[in-house]
């Protein structure tokens, strides 16, 4: 297995490195281009379209989570026009806000597990669609909270001896890379692409 969640073409989610695993989520976020930030984004949204369809997962929570602390924030300033949109009002992202209190819940309780929380698939199936069940961002951000807070975590396959019992939890989240990598191959030639119009840009 890989150490980082996508090793797939040149450019992928970026596992944490000694430039950056000591910064918060905000300063991680605000040292990324916007270029690179706007990809790294739609690469999450494809992990996400991946996990809700195949609810599988090839990559150590490490990783998932290392690219989830830098991806939420932008994912949740973009997610903020499309309800303004949808509502006609745009929502409080001010610090204090209910909106960023759930944020910051979430980014503090997601960074105390230790490997996938159980309900990891939930939590990814409200991110690819926030808008299903929820037409204010304010519900959908306090929904997100409830699923992320929990305490039980998936055990990894590499963690389960051979011939023993496996935890029902273990289930919810069975590892296939040969599903993630078809489902993601033909997307890195794309982010590929997309990284060297930047650089040509950058010139």
């Amino acid at each position: 297995m890989s150490s980082s969640i996508m090793k797939l073409s040149e450019y992928e989610f970026c596992s944490s490195s000694p430039e950056t695993e000591n910064l918060t989520p905000e300063e991680m976020w605000s040292n990324s281009k916007e270029e690179e930030m706007a990809i790294r984004h739609e690469v999450f949204l494809e992990y996400l379209e991946t996990i809700v369809t195949s609810k599988t997962s090839c990559y150590q929570w490490s990783d998932v989570l290392s690219e989830f602390l830098v991806v939420f924030k932008y994912y949740i300033e973009n997610l903020a026009v499309y309800y303004k949109e949808l509502s006609g009002k745009a929502p409080d992202l001010t610090d204090g806000s209910d909106i960023m209190t759930s944020y910051h819940f979430i980014i503090e309780k997601a960074q105390k597990f230790n490997n996938f929380p159980f309900s990891w698939i939930r939590f990814c199936e409200l991110l690819h669609d926030p808008s299903k069940h929820y037409k204010k961002m304010e519900s959908f951000m306090r929904a997100l909270e409830r699923v992320i807070n929990v305490t039980t975590t998936i055990t990894s396959p590499s963690e389960t001896p051979e011939n023993t019992f496996v935890d029902i939890e273990s289930l919810f989240f069975k590892v296939d890379c040969y599903s993630c990598f078809t489902a993601f191959a033909s997307f890195s030639i794309k982010l590929t692409i997309l990284k060297r119009r930047i650089k040509r840009l950058m010139r």
